[in-house]
């Protein structure tokens, strides 16, 4: 039977992990689909394979209670919305919805179990309730006694479920003070042309009332990526309440009291200096755990990449750590906590980005190109309708390798857009010149001819 943690209103989960998730979704999405055409509740084999023979459903009734502030809970109105949800794994496999009736309760007539793979199996249960989503992590599994009660109509008003659930909804509040982050880890991995990062981090509440977020000024509590990091994306294990929005993360949803909420994410670092200064400001006070950089080779390397961290600030030291032969870490801890809007610093070194004589050389070249073309371009503009075709087609040829490589300069990250745009309207505007001109030469030959 589901149990409930009496040591809060609340419950948590322990996820239970083994065998493979594909069978326990194909299990428990067979038994639905086989349930229809037997006995509503149970199977009794009839030569079905092990695992199918062993499947139940289960009746579970969730009772929603509402408590406003120093008052006793009471039950919540009719028409609340309640979702059951089944994982395998932690991947969702089929999401149960019902709404409370007259007296505040919700019932579920079909949640599977199964011993055969119960390992694998885990529940979750949230209530939307006045626009906030209130989460809740069951603990324990379904389990029926009286199986024969199963197989008759069920009616509240004669026979309750056996599994039963109480759920207690608090009012939310939207302000943040009583929340802190903790970054669990920071990992940077060179890649072909950028650092990816794997950031691991926990938002906490530790206060007594649910926090609701969703009503931040920006319709979410920002998290921003560090500046200069490009292509966040979320881990996929994550859920709705959390949300990617340019190069920072909104989490959208309700912490519940003494919870936590757990975030897994991704982004990139371009290569544009051989030094990367990381600066990343959070609005809620900020802990860390540890930011690590590798420093061997790694299988998809040709050659070693040996990255390296400096403090800032006072923001911690950096040791060398290792995980075994050949696996050695450069290592940034023991940062001080950071109050809120405090931004997390250090640096990041050995950065394999192209030496900064070859950025400048191509900027060079860029801009004598464009001294030329615009010399030609008006210098010369009174003598223009002399220049034979052969010049005019020769500077046209010039000034489309220069747009080419000015193009390749922007997709390599190695011009500003702002730049690429202003130079490629001069550029532009002289290849228009030099088509009119073009197109007058060809007049004149076909009047001459």
């Amino acid at each position: 039977m589901f149990k409930i943690n009496h040591k809060s209103r609340f419950f948590y989960i322990q996820h239970l992990f083994g065998g493979l998730s594909l069978l326990a979704m194909l299990i428990l999405g067979y038994s639905s689909v086989f349930a229809q055409g037997q006995a509503p509740y149970l199977n009794k084999g009839d030569g079905l394979p092990p695992f199918f023979a062993s499947m139940e459903k289960h009746e579970v009734m969730v009772q929603v209670q509402l408590q406003a502030k120093d008052k006793a809970p009471v039950n919540a109105p009719e028409g609340i919305k309640v979702d059951f949800r089944i994982l395998a794994q932690g991947q969702k496999v089929r999401d149960y919805k019902e709404k409370t009736d007259a007296q505040g309760r919700a019932f579920f007539l079909g949640i599977p179990s199964n011993p055969k793979v119960q390992g694998m199996i885990s529940y979750e249960l949230w209530i939307d309730y006045q626009g906030v989503r209130f989460p809740y992590n069951v603990k324990g599994i379904p389990k029926t006694e009286d199986k024969d009660a199963l197989y008759d109509d069920f009616d509240p008003s004669k026979r309750l479920p056996e599994n039963r659930l109480n759920i207690v909804v608090s009012p939310a509040i939207s302000d943040i003070s009583a929340l802190a982050l903790h970054h669990d880890l920071i990992e940077l991995h060179p890649d072909e042309e950028s650092l990816l990062v794997i950031h691991e981090m926990t938002l906490t509440n530790s206060s007594d009332q649910v926090v609701d977020l969703s009503h931040q000024p920006q319709g979410g509590l920002k998290l921003p990526a560090p500046e200069g990091a490009k292509a966040p994306e979320l881990h996929q294990s994550h859920h709705d309440e959390v949300e990617v929005r340019g190069t920072a993360l909104y989490f959208t949803g309700a912490l519940l009291p003494h919870s936590t909420k757990k975030i897994k994410w991704y982004y990139t670092l371009p290569y544009r200096a051989e030094r990367f200064e990381w600066a990343q400001s959070m609005p809620l006070p900020t802990t860390v755990g540890m930011i690590v950089a590798p420093q061997y080779k790694k299988p998809q390397h040709q050659s070693l990449i040996k990255l390296g961290l400096e403090a800032k600030d006072q923001q911690g030291e950096v040791k060398q750590v290792s995980t075994g032969p050949g696996r050695v870490f450069d290592a940034l801890r023991q940062v001080p906590t950071l109050p809120a809007k405090t931004a997390l610093k250090f640096s990041i070194t050995g950065i394999p980005a192209a030496a900064q004589w070859k950025r400048q050389a191509l900027y060079a070249a860029i801009a004598f190109v464009l001294l030329w073309v615009f010399w030609l371009g008006f210098a010369n503009e009174g003598r223009s309708s002399s220049l034979s075709r052969s010049h005019l087609l020769i500077e046209q040829e010039r000034l489309l390798k220069a747009l080419a490589r000015m193009e390749a300069a922007l997709e390599r990250g190695k011009m500003t857009k702002a730049r690429y745009q202003k130079e490629r309207e001069a550029i532009t505007a002289r290849l228009v010149t030099i088509y009119r001109a073009l197109e007058h030469l060809d007049h004149q030959v076909s009047e001459a001819s």
